[in-house]
């Protein structure tokens, strides 16, 4: 009859094989959550024309019973599904602003939407604001990872840390459709240009333009550029070309358990 059909052998195999994992991670997060294996790694961000360090990205990981570090890449969507990703976004943010509470340097955190319309969340991390004092040198990086559902509550949370002296950046730009809108929205102090556009400014010259469209905008609107996965030395090297004004990635540095403020970059950077 020439219909379509789905050959469907494995399919329940594959579901099963999928639910299981999921919950193995589950209860794997839980057990890092308990045993406070749930650490900060900071990632150096470069300012281009000095070469000096400009600030560091707080970036999450789970520390393995043998003491290596599990990537987000294999726990954070899972965490987001369950329960444990308010408790995650906690822990990152009392850990990161008593490690940073002495130390000499900008540093920028990650909220998404699920942490923007927590109100318990909010609470908490305006009680740590007014703790450590640290809102003049802290910047929310805002994710585009997953819909926002109020936007109106996510617009005052924006404006209320702005009055404390807590700058915005808009993560992942160039990714989603909506980018344009949010700089009009949420008037960030940064964009971070999306890795996959980073990537490909050597080889393709449609993210070549992305990215120079990206710098050129911020110019006109007072707003600072972040590249990120830089790479390689010639993504490097068009990134400045392209006048980028910050840059991040594992070809400048990995993220590490400590920070140096004083660090400046060698002539490869």
């Amino acid at each position: 009859k020439n219909m379509s059909y789905i050959l469907a052998d494995n399919i329940y195999k594959d579901m099963t094989k999928n639910i299981e994992n999921t919950m193995q991670m589950i209860e794997y997060i839980d057990k890092a959550i308990e045993q406070n294996r749930v650490v900060p790694v900071y990632q150096a961000i470069m300012d281009t024309k000095t070469k000096e360090i400009y600030k560091y990205e707080c970036l999450v990981r789970i520390e393995r019973e043998d003491g290596s570090l599990m990537s987000p890449f294999f726990f954070l969507d899972i965490a987001k599904q369950s329960d444990q990703y308010p408790d995650i976004t906690r822990i990152m943010i009392e850990k990161t602003f008593s490690y940073m509470k002495d130390k000499n340097c900008e540093f920028s955190i990650n909220l998404s939407s699920i942490d923007m319309e927590n109100s318990e969340l909010l609470h908490f991390l305006f009680n740590k604001l007014a703790q450590y004092k640290l809102a003049k040198r802290l910047i929310i990086e805002l994710l585009e990872d997953e819909a926002i559902h109020n936007f109106e509550l996510v617009l005052k949370f924006i404006k209320d840390v702005k009055k404390l002296g807590v700058r915005i950046a808009i993560d992942d730009y160039g990714s989603g459709y909506s980018n344009l809108e949010r700089i009009f929205q949420f008037k960030p102090d940064y964009i971070k240009i999306d890795g996959s556009i980073i990537k490909g400014i050597c080889k393709d010259d449609t993210k070549l333009a992305i990215a120079k469209s990206a710098v050129f905008l911020s110019r006109e609107l007072g707003i600072k550029t972040i590249g990120e996965f830089i790479s390689d030395k010639d993504i490097l090297q068009k990134a400045k070309e392209i006048d980028i004004d910050y840059l991040q990635g594992y070809y400048i540095c990995e993220p590490s358990k400590e920070v140096n403020c004083n660090y400046c970059f060698n002539d490869n950077c």
